[in-house]
Formats: structure tokens, C-alpha cells, sequence
């Protein structure tokens, strides 16, 4: 559970349901418990609701696999108050469209799953570099070529990148 991104919110619905319980769903949503067992009949959602599932989907994902936490543990970080996001629940900060906030309140290295796709959460980050398929490398390449820019040393392309963008040459 938690492991891969479900392909559906409804999918993404059930799993949060499973591990929280309706009545932690009805408030990580803020919605009536009434109206979670309503959803869990649904196919679809809204595309707010749809987002704020799979906002609060993401932020388990990574709890469970980077911090490796417990049930409960999730459960305490989303419903209480969290010293580390200015006393308010991750759920309130997820709502209100913070989820970056609550990500890096998250403690712990980054787990690696290579059975997971790269969400929000895991997606690699710009410095390491992802497999590319060779067909839109050598793509790649030939477009650089085209400009000029192959084989040009990374202070070079930051210049290029100044001039292109009309701005001064000061990277802070």
C-alpha cells in the first residue's frame, strides 16, 4: 500500500480510506463523515476534490516510504498540530494548497523504489540524471547542434541562457 501510484483518485480514495479510517478521511478532507461513505460510492470525483486526493495521497506516499512511518504516525502528522508547519495540521496546510510545506517537514532520505513511478513527491531531482530512451538523446543532441550549443561547458550555457533571457550574468 502506498508503494505505487494508484492510476485512479478513486483507487488513490480507497487506499487512504483503508489506512485512516472514515472518520480521519472526513477530516483530512474536511468533509462529514456522511458524505466520505458517500464518496466511497462515486466512480468520480470533482477535479478539486481529485486534486486534494491525491495531494494527501502523495504526502502519505512519502511518509510511508521515505520516513518509513507507522499508521499512527501519519494519522498524528496529518490530524494534529505539527511544531515544524507554525502549529497547524498538515491536513490544513495540504488544503490550502501548502503541500511542499508539509513534503519538507517530512524527515528522512529520500527512499529510491524502482517500482514506483515518479510522482510530485519522488520525482529525481534535476541533478541526477533519469534513464533517457536513446531515440530522444540523439534527438536531443542534433537540436543542440542545430543551435550551436553541443559541447558548450556549463558556465557557457548559463551566458547563452542570460543573453537569451535579456538579463545580467549574476546566478544567485
Amino acid at each position: 500500500m502506498f508503494v505505487v501510484k494508484p492510476p485512479s483518485a478513486k483507487e488513490e480514495f480507497e487506499e487512504l480510506h483503508r489506512l485512516l479510517g472514515t472518520a480521519a478521511v472526513a477530516e483530512v478532507l474536511d468533509r462529514r463523515p456522511e458524505s466520505v461513505s458517500r464518496l466511497r460510492k462515486r466512480e468520480r470525483y470533482t477535479r478539486p476534490l481529485e486534486r486534494l486526493i491525491d495531494d494527501v495521497w502523495s504526502v502519505v506516499h512519502v511518509a510511508t516510504t521515505r520516513a518509513r512511518w507507522q499508521e499512527d504516525q501519519v494519522r498524528a502528522f496529518l490530524l494534529l498540530r505539527q511544531p515544524q508547519l507554525e502549529l497547524k495540521p498538515a491536513a490544513e496546510l495540504i488544503r490550502a494548497g501548502r503541500m511542499e510545506a508539509v513534503l519538507e517537514a517530512i524527515p528522512g532520505p529520500v527512499v529510491a523504489d524502482a517500482a514506483a513511478p515518479a510522482t510530485a513527491a519522488t520525482r529525481p531531482s534535476p541533478r541526477r540524471r533519469a534513464p533517457v530512451d536513446p531515440a530522444a538523446r540523439r534527438a536531443a543532441q542534433r537540436r543542440l547542434a542545430e543551435r550551436g550549443l553541443r559541447g558548450l561547458d556549463r558556465e557557457r550555457l548559463i551566458a547563452a541562457g542570460h543573453e537569451a533571457w535579456g538579463t545580467a550574468g549574476n546566478d544567485s
